[in-house]
């Protein structure tokens, strides 16, 4: 089931497809080469941190003891550091605007449940000269992602066998952060998945089986473990 829900958010301004005459994409699309150099020249050590060094740096705790450990591995808890978007996350100004039955498992799915927003007169007056981002798992990222490549290959005049509006030029796919840390978490595991099952049988009994896909609370309890030896 596709929901739509708008909220008004204060202290908000739109974001423009064009401003002074430069374009919200990057007319390179993707450039590795960047991606590659801030990776090691800025996030590297955060990276290279575990989750509950983080929190613990982050909620300025003196001492960790066994029960702030435990406490740690929910990974995608709710803390201190967000309360000031808390009324962002009220449901108070938000309104249910359509639902559409539809699995989302397709790129037809997503241009359908799409159309719905354009058809909205109000928002298709707003995405005419400004983008909505669109905060999404990886497969809805996938998908909409696909449709703008696809809309590009059209302009060109190059044949596809599906037909995209040109507004969909002006949803801008983002990957949640909760689910960049999962991913590469879960990366981790299955890439050394030998060593954590040897861990996993250490620890949870040699006659216990290790899933291919461990649970994420599995996944950071391992990761925890090995990076405290």
């Amino acid at each position: 089931m596709a929901t739509y829900v708008a909220k008004i958010i204060e202290n908000s301004s739109p974001i423009p497809m064009i401003k002074n005459n430069i374009s919200i994409y990057n007319p390179e699309n993707i450039e590795d080469w960047r991606i590659n150099y801030y990776l090691i020249h800025t996030y590297f050590d955060l990276l290279s941190k575990s989750y509950n060094v983080i929190k613990y740096q982050q909620n300025n705790l003196v001492t960790l003891n066994k029960f702030d450990r435990i406490e740690l591995l929910t990974i995608h808890s709710y803390d201190d550091s967000i309360k000031q978007y808390q009324n962002d996350r009220l449901m108070i100004n938000c309104y249910l605007i359509n639902m559409k039955e539809s699995n989302l498992k397709s790129l037809n799915n997503y241009l359908k449940v799409i159309q719905m927003i354009i058809e909205i007169p109000s928002l298709n007056t707003y995405l005419q000269e400004n983008v909505i981002p669109i905060v999404v798992d990886f497969s809805d990222q996938l998908f909409i992602t696909k449709a703008i490549i696809l809309l590009n290959k059209q302009k060109k005049g190059q044949s596809i066998s599906i037909q995209i509006p040109n507004i969909i030029n002006n949803f801008i796919p983002i990957l949640r952060l909760l689910y960049i840390l999962l991913n590469m978490r879960e990366d981790i595991i299955l890439v050394h998945w030998n060593f954590f099952e040897k861990l996993f049988k250490s620890v949870f009994g040699k006659n216990k089986i290790f899933a291919k896909k461990p649970k994420p609370w599995k996944i950071n309890l391992l990761l925890e473990l090995a990076n405290s030896a």
